[in-house]
């Protein structure tokens, strides 16, 4: 049993295809082949890794929070509840 892959062909943003032969030969050199097309397409959505303690005061929170403290004090309290759910998970 051999098989050639055909070329991958995007459909959209996330999901593929592509083109399996495979065929077959005997001991007497006849062969068969048949043709699968097989769509992958990515159904899992992302995953935050680390500690979201260590997300919390990552150096773009730390920026956010720099930049939306001197708009306001409401802007600052909206922060503020942002990292402490955040922190909470």
């Amino acid at each position: 049993m051999s098989f050639t892959e055909g070329t991958w062909t995007a459909v959209n943003s996330c999901t593929d295809q592509i083109s399996v032969t495979f065929t077959a030969t005997d001991e007497c050199g006849l062969t068969t082949s048949t043709q699968f097309t097989f769509t992958i397409t990515d159904t899992t959505p992302p995953a935050i890794a680390g500690e979201l303690t260590e997300l919390a005061s990552a150096p773009v929170l730390t920026r956010l929070r720099t930049q939306l403290t001197s708009l306001g004090a409401i802007t600052s309290v909206v922060l503020q509840l942002l990292i402490f759910a955040v922190q909470l998970r």
